[in-house]
């Protein structure tokens, strides 16, 4: 007890020392009169660097824009400088004229920054300090001192990223319709009540709707983004013209040749009055979401072979090339092929319905040879566990893969990979890591 008291008393000596130092040592910061303007006092920036072209940002009724155009400036910059400027800025350390600007990050190189509003002002900004304080230049004295706050993380960035890129300030949740048009006829159009519905064909009229796929093309298109803008005022060939509707609006995106880079040049579209017309600049579309932007119908329809889960399947049988089936009971699979018959593993099982259940195409073909299932390479019947039968009846080669029938439908005919077919007709060899005899037999 006695111990831990002495420790208190030190800890107590320490502090009063600690606090009497500060009264005697403190002294009067010297207040530094020089100061940036706040961000809403500033109606021109402009931003220049080595190697880069000038950027000038400009402030008319609220809205500011870039190098003297329309086009609206990145909304993300734009919040940086206002945070980074929300007050006039202060500066806490004034270093004077020093022999080395380098050591400073404010050599010939540094980026430089003019302000013109209720005055004019030209600084360089160099290093940043604990990413909360910037050592910047003033131009006109000379002067060196350090800025209380980044501004290197509001001004630094390549001269082309200062512009808006998102092509439209859409979420997709919003989206409500899709087309394409080729020469004013309509590819293809689906449609889905709000974002928890599915998507549905309207053109053509029935098609399966491949979820997924219908979800990429409306995700990019929401979130496309210019990788580069043209000064031309409208593409010289427009080869597809995409549109989307929200619940309020219509908006559309028309596609024109391809860069050599596998991008698309593209411009964006605005309802008006009947139809939709271009609007703003030019731009170029990266490769990743060029290849979204142009798929036929069939590319959109889903390609998922069964409209079941696996745990629906209580039973798969096989006839020809290899006679094979597969039983559930409960949670025991049985495997039987010919005089053979095997317990296999619940994981074996459970994993071989789930690869089923979840088996795709590589394609939907648009013409379907008269022959095609002439010959049957073999047949899958599924059992599901309310009764129905599901069956897939494979045909002659096409490629590497083979033509699949679902259920005699003719709209249901799929070309299936060589490794899908292997899962459509699996053969006992399949299952030898798994199989072992029932119970009480051997």
């Amino acid at each position: 007890m006695r111990y831990r008291i002495r420790i208190l008393l030190v800890a107590c000596l320490i502090l009063a020392a600690w606090v009497i130092g500060q009264r005697v040592t403190d002294k009067p910061v010297q207040t530094i009169g020089y100061k940036l303007p706040k961000f809403e006092e500033v109606t021109f920036i402009s931003v220049e660097r080595t190697g880069q072209p000038r950027t000038e940002l400009f402030r008319k009724d609220g809205t500011w824009t870039v190098n003297g155009s329309e086009a609206p400036i990145d909304p993300h910059a734009l919040k940086k400088i206002a945070e980074a400027m929300a007050n006039s800025v202060k500066m806490d350390m004034e270093i004077g004229r020093p022999p080395s600007l380098s050591e400073y990050g404010l050599s010939e190189h540094a980026i430089t920054l003019s302000f013109q509003g209720a005055s004019r002002q030209r600084i360089r900004i160099g290093k940043v300090v604990n990413d909360r304080t910037t050592f910047i230049r003033d131009e006109e004295s000379g002067l060196v001192y350090r800025a209380q706050t980044n501004l290197r993380g509001a001004f630094d960035r390549p001269a082309q990223s200062w512009r808006k890129r998102q092509v439209f300030d859409v979420r997709f949740e919003e989206v409500r319709s899709l087309q394409s048009e080729r020469m004013d006829q309509v590819i293809w159009q689906v449609s889905r009540a709000d974002h928890t519905s599915p998507w549905r064909f309207e053109i053509p009229r029935g098609m399966a709707a491949g979820q997924k796929e219908i979800g990429a093309v409306a995700n990019t298109l929401v979130t496309a983004s210019a990788q580069e803008f043209s000064e031309a005022k409208n593409l010289a060939v427009e080869r597809v013209r995409l549109s989307f509707t929200t619940a309020k609006q219509r908006f559309g995106l028309a596609l024109g040749k391809r860069t050599p880079n596998g991008g698309v040049q593209a411009q964006a579209l605005q309802w008006s009055g009947s139809k939709l017309l271009p609007t703003g600049p030019v731009f170029v579309l990266p490769r990743h979401q060029a290849i979204f932007l142009e798929p036929s119908a069939s590319d959109l329809r889903n390609r998922r072979l069964f409209r079941f889960s696996s745990d629906q399947v209580e039973g798969v049988r096989v006839l020809q090339p290899h006679p094979l089936e597969l039983r559930r009971k409960g949670v025991q699979w049985t495997l039987m092929s010919g005089s053979e018959t095997k317990s296999l593993r619940r994981e074996l099982g459970d994993l071989y319905t789930e690869r089923l259940s979840t088996l795709r195409a590589v394609s939907v073909p648009s013409k379907i040879p008269k022959d095609a299932f002439k010959t049957p390479f073999g047949t899958a019947t599924i059992k599901l566990e309310d009764g129905r039968l599901v069956r897939a009846r494979i045909g002659n080669g096409f490629g590497s893969g083979r033509y699949v029938q679902i259920d005699d439908d003719p709209t249901r005919v799929m070309i299936v990979s060589k490794s899908g077919i292997g899962v459509l007709l699996p053969t006992l060899s399949d299952f030898k890591q798994g199989p072992q005899p029932p119970a009480g037999q051997k």
